[in-house]
């Protein structure tokens, strides 16, 4: 059995990336190109999968194309061990992003530092312009978003926030003894 079919299973019903997928408008999307994807593969074999798995046909399929085609770029995944579910995930979703990456060419573009001049909203705003002039993929506007982080100078009492794209948003589990409440603000930015 291979160790990532529950990641697969759960990336299969997200609605608006099977959707795109089963509709086969990813074909058109594919960056060939892209020296940080796959030339491809990793989009169609995945693909491949989501209409076998929604297709009625069968009660179950393997994923063994999509298996070899992720063993092709990482080799950490050969074989049958069992292996980390969230790096596997990352690892897939990163792949069909950069294999379905819109932007051709990566422009560089200079981050600006926060002046503390400008309100969240208008920072996040443009850190978020700045990350989408290289980032444009279905896999991105699903599963990408922004994580807010202060740093405070010690020694002039300067407080400095950058708003940084995240896939994942990782929470500790902590013991019984030292539970802890987070506070997590979702906030919807249009477009």
């Amino acid at each position: 059995m291979y160790s990532h079919c529950s990641a697969l299973q759960c990336l299969s019903n997200v609605p608006a990336l099977t959707e795109y997928f089963l509709s086969d408008e990813y074909k058109v999307h594919i960056n060939r190109n892209n020296p940080l994807g796959m030339k491809g593969d990793v989009a169609l074999a995945y693909g491949e999968l989501i209409h076998e798995m929604w297709s009625g046909k069968t009660n179950s399929c393997a994923p063994t194309s999509l298996k070899q085609c992720i063993e092709r770029y990482a080799p950490q995944f050969s074989g049958y061990a069992q292996q980390d579910s969230q790096e596997f995930m990352s690892f897939l979703l990163d792949g069909l992003h950069e294999d379905l990456n819109l932007v051709k060419q990566k422009p560089y573009i200079g981050k600006k530092d926060d002046d503390g001049k400008v309100d969240d909203s208008t920072l996040a705003a443009g850190q978020w312009e700045y990350y989408r002039k290289r980032n444009q993929s279905e896999i991105h506007d699903i599963f990408h978003g922004q994580i807010k982080s202060i740093v405070h100078c010690l020694t002039c009492g300067t407080a400095a926030r950058t708003f940084d794209p995240i896939c994942f948003l990782s929470l500790p589990l902590p013991d019984k003894e030292k539970i802890r409440t987070f506070k997590i603000e979702y906030v919807r930015l249009n477009g």
